[in-house]
């Protein structure tokens, strides 16, 4: 609710600066979401190794694969928000 409430006073603004405080409190909110995120990635590969540990680290790589396919067809696409849930098919199995 906080990055939300925080994006739309930013999206308020209409020639906004990098240097504006809340372009900083928004950085600092998503770098603090991140954190978060990792962490939960993290107790969900836990418990992968838990049920199947031999199959942990083929998830783990197949993971970054899929991610680094996705953000090279972002990047080539310039179209930072385009999803393909086909590339994270080898993770689901």
């Amino acid at each position: 609710m906080r990055l939300k409430a925080l994006n739309q006073s930013i999206n308020r603004v209409v020639n906004i600066q990098f240097s504006d405080l809340r372009i900083v409190q928004l950085t600092n909110d998503l770098k603090a979401f991140d954190g978060w995120t990792i962490s939960l990635l993290e107790t969900d590969f836990t418990i992968i190794n838990f049920m199947d540990p031999t199959n942990a680290k083929t998830k783990l790589a197949a993971l970054n694969i899929a991610m680094t396919n996705l953000l090279n067809q972002r990047a080539a696409d310039i179209s930072p928000f385009f999803k393909d849930p086909s590339l994270f098919r080898q993770y689901m199995k």
